[in-house]
């Protein structure tokens, strides 16, 4: 996971400034897993996408994040 958010801010930091351009629940789910999308871009020819996963725990209304 380190070695993912490390990839992940370096991309960041190489596009500059950067504006989300859509964050989003998925559809496309079970109805015990959540998925964030995140679209964004820098304004220029840099765009991106990211996101993350997210499991309820079974009798529970929490949720962890699935790693």
């Amino acid at each position: 996971m380190l070695k993912k958010a490390a990839r992940f801010e370096r991309r960041v930091s190489k596009a500059g400034n950067y504006i989300v351009k859509e964050k989003r629940l998925s559809d496309k789910t079970q109805d015990n897993i959540a998925q964030v999308l995140i679209n964004w871009t820098n304004g220029d020819k840099f765009s991106s996408h990211d996101g993350c996963v997210f499991e309820k725990i079974k009798d529970s209304d929490l949720w962890r994040i699935h790693l």
